[in-house]
């Protein structure tokens, strides 16, 4: 994937605005009295001051007076085109913007205006505290150290102009159950955990600010899954099948309502193999796990200093692990690699480097076992005899599947949430219960968060 690098050029314009804003208070030293900036008249190549002069072939020439009384709110020039003015803030709330735009013309939030605390629209970025195009958003793939990809969030960004932001596309699935992370911060879940019900339609959870989820599969009985959800610090959790302790709440009995695992409230990052341990890394670098071999109350494995670990499906943990860059869902013996995605057989699929995320998932709509990755140019592929992409090629930002079902949600670029696959207890929120044979929109643009800050 080849991208534009224009950071010099996209940068002129904020230059200009931050000039404007020194220029205009800077203080003379002769007298104690203020350089006037409305004085200086620049000429264009064609001759005219219209305020939109050539870069590359206008003439600058000043006519300031000097106040012997020293700075002053309003003040006159002997600008030859206008007669007097009185200073501005360039982005005054009533007067707009330095190009004499008015807030109408210019609103917040909007290409080449002020930034609405640190936010701007779609896809644009914040930059020195106004909203620039900075091109599409991809993925990055995660790598060793603090590259780290955890499951169930993508964090590692890049705009086509080469600049890396920090976002948080939160999506995870189950056989039962998928959710995501909303614009609005709140967690939105369809299908059932446990003896909760949400249907057929993505409905808030109550759970809000959340980082992280983990979805278990159903096992033992009709509603024997659970869920985990990072948010704040703390990590809550619901669910059956608890006879290890795996929620952490000091209890070995079925939760069926959300419950603090432990007593933290500055746990960074969550994980788990195959459910029979969860742990946690808190904002220390130690390592907490409960469940097998742990207990029904979270306990440090690893002290402080740790940035990353990963569960394996014998329930140890693996702290800064320097040849795992990302665990799969469901089973952990597939991961990504520096060769690409490892399946839980072995095989390498996917360009080395490239592999945002991936893991081994039922064939979508067929019942059958493959193997599906996303890669940093925003594209799902799949192994197999059938179709092998999936969603739209460019579009991709994250995408959710997990070992125990042949589901898959993609978050666009735009926001938007789109789902293929088996839709058990509606779980992929169409507002039926039938499967979807096709890439289906099922929240639409703007619904997930992406939040990518510089």
């Amino acid at each position: 994937m080849t991208k534009a690098r224009h950071i010099v050029c996209r940068l002129c314009p904020v230059l200009l605005r931050a000039m404007t804003r020194f220029v205009a208070f800077a203080c003379s030293a002769v007298a104690g009295g203020c350089f006037n900036p409305s004085a200086i008249e620049l000429t264009g190549r064609d001759g005219t001051t219209d305020g939109d002069p050539s870069l590359s072939g206008g003439t600058l020439s000043a006519s300031s007076t000097i106040s012997p009384t020293g700075p002053t709110d309003s003040f006159s020039t002997t600008n030859p085109t206008q007669t007097s003015t009185t200073e501005t803030d360039p982005f005054d709330s009533t007067t707009g913007d330095p190009n004499g735009n008015t807030e109408t013309d210019c609103p917040v939030g909007t290409q080449g205006c002020p930034c609405d605390n640190d936010a701007c629209d779609d896809t644009l970025a914040c930059v020195e505290m106004v909203c620039e195009d900075l091109g599409a958003l991809f993925p990055l793939a995660p790598g060793a150290g603090d590259a780290f990809g955890w499951q169930n969030i993508q964090t590692a960004f890049e705009y086509e102009s080469g600049d890396p932001c920090t976002g948080r596309v939160t999506l995870a699935m189950g056989d039962q159950a998928a959710c995501y992370v909303s614009s609005d911060e709140e967690l939105k879940c369809a299908g059932r955990v446990f003896t909760t019900t949400w249907g057929p339609t993505f409905v808030g959870t109550g759970q809000f600010n959340t980082e992280q989820v983990l979805i278990r599969s159903t096992f033992n009985s009709e509603t024997g899954n659970g869920i985990c959800a990072l948010g704040a610090g703390r990590v809550r959790c619901f669910g059956a099948n608890n006879g290890l302790g795996v929620y952490g709440n000091g209890s070995t009995s079925d939760v069926d309502t959300w419950s603090d695992w432990g007593a933290f409230d500055d746990v960074v990052r969550i994980g788990t193999g195959t459910w029979d341990q969860l742990c946690g890394l808190d904002g220390a670098g130690a390592v907490h796990c409960s469940g097998y071999n742990y207990g029904a109350f979270p306990v440090e494995v690893a002290s402080s200093g740790a940035t990353s670990f990963w569960v394996d499906t014998f329930g140890n943990h693996n702290v800064d692990d320097a040849q795992v860059f990302r665990p799969a869902q469901g089973r952990t013996e597939c991961q990504i690699r520096s060769s690409g995605f490892v399946s839980c057989a072995g095989a390498n699929y996917g360009p080395s480097g490239q592999v945002v995320d991936g893991g081994n998932v039922g064939w979508p709509g067929s019942g059958g076992v493959a193997v599906c990755w996303l890669t940093a140019d925003k594209g799902v592929q799949c192994s197999g005899a059938g179709q092998l992409t999936y969603f739209e090629p460019g579009r991709v930002l994250a995408f959710a599947h997990h070992y125990y079902t042949d589901s898959l949600c993609a978050a666009y670029d735009d926001g938007s949430l789109w789902c293929i696959g088996s839709n058990n207890q509606g779980k992929l929120g169409t507002g039926d219960l039938a499967d979807v044979a096709v890439e289906t929109e099922v929240a639409s643009a703007g619904s997930v968060r992406i939040d990518c800050q510089l």
